[in-house]
């Protein structure tokens, strides 16, 4: 047995047209989730390196990035990834 569309989460309500009332299905609204995305130069002002620092960077496939057409972008979470694999201790620090 297929569930109804309420069972799915879907939203049912009524709606008037013509003078009479026609049942409207509309599917569940999944929340959008917005990732941060830098462009190289802002990339380069966070990480304080040059734009041609991210360049090499890339070529050389140490920093993760989204290609978007001919725009580079670099997501908040492979920067942060890219600090920590790139952590060192300093020797005698706590």
């Amino acid at each position: 047995m297929c569930p109804r569309p309420a069972d799915r989460g879907a939203t049912v309500g009524t709606e008037i047209t013509d003078g009479s009332p026609s049942p409207v299905v509309r599917p569940p609204v999944e929340p959008r989730v917005y990732r941060q995305l830098f462009d190289r130069e802002t990339l380069a002002d966070y990480l304080r390196l040059s734009t041609d620092t991210i360049d090499r960077l890339v070529k050389a496939s140490k920093l993760p990035c989204v290609r978007i057409g001919s725009q580079v972008r670099f997501t908040l979470e492979d920067v942060e990834a890219f600090v920590e694999r790139n952590r060192t201790e300093r020797p005698g620090a706590r």
